[in-house]
């Protein structure tokens, strides 16, 4: 039996969080960790079985653009595994409220996981009149393990980034080398703007790989009309379970 594998962390804008204090605007934090791993890293001093991953809320902030009908809203939410290990899937909800405290809408975004020292910028829009947004409140939940599938067997012969105006993709293909036909198969990637920063992840599977078989896949996620276009990077895994 797993215990107290899945982890929430619930915030709103004026929170104190992870030894972090944020002003009730969604400001920049007072005070940042003392010690982040960085990619790759690992304790190697340690011994036995390696700690779950935690997740920490590094900065998050509305922003409102414009005035009137022409108002756009969004909030950017910058979240950090500050350990050793990799993290299973993140998801981040986020609630848009008015003056009057109504709430006016609210956004899940999922991430497939963080690296060691990896931190996810998140965008989340608001799908309205953003003149109508006055406060926000964030609820994060992840898995502090990754999931229990495999890659082992899995050859990825190519990926290529694509971008257009609205979306990215990864255009790959992957070999079976198991001595079987895998019944299941998720590939996952993810998308950077530099060696830590991932701003969106997404997923293609396909089932009844043949021994053998190259599978080719795309893996496509939007782009918000350009914001943060500076995608210069990609990683893909693989997992024979879902994620």
């Amino acid at each position: 039996m797993t215990v107290n594998r899945r982890t929430y962390l619930a915030l709103a804008a004026s929170t104190l969080v992870a030894g972090c204090s944020f002003g009730s605007d969604g400001g920049s934090p007072t005070e940042e960790p003392s010690e982040t791993p960085q990619k790759g890293d690992r304790n190697a001093g340690g011994s036995g079985p390696a700690p779950p991953a935690e997740i920490e809320t590094v900065d998050h902030e509305l922003y409102v653009e414009g005035e009137g009908d022409e108002a756009s809203a969004y909030v950017v939410v910058e979240l950090q595994n500050v350990t050793w290990e990799s993290s299973g899937p993140i998801e981040l909800t986020t609630a848009f409220f008015d003056a009057d405290e109504e709430s006016l809408d609210e956004v899940t975004n999922s991430l497939v996981g963080l690296d060691s020292g990896e931190v996810w910028e998140a965008y989340v829009p608001y799908v309205g009149e953003g003149a109508a947004v006055e406060d926000y409140e964030i609820d994060v939940s992840y898995d502090r393990r990754p999931s229990g599938g495999s890659d082992e067997g899995i050859e990825l012969l190519d990926a290529e980034l694509a971008t257009t105006d609205y979306e990215a993709s990864i255009a790959g293909k992957a070999r079976n080398r198991r001595d079987g036909t895998i019944g299941y198969l998720e590939a996952h990637g993810k998308f950077y703007v530099d060696d830590l920063t991932v701003i969106a992840s997404s997923w293609a599977s396909v089932t009844d790989l043949a021994i053998d078989e190259a599978w080719t896949f795309d893996i496509v996620t939007a782009r918000y009309g350009g914001w943060r276009d500076e995608i210069s990077d990609v990683s893909v895994s693989f997992s024979d379970r879902p994620v």
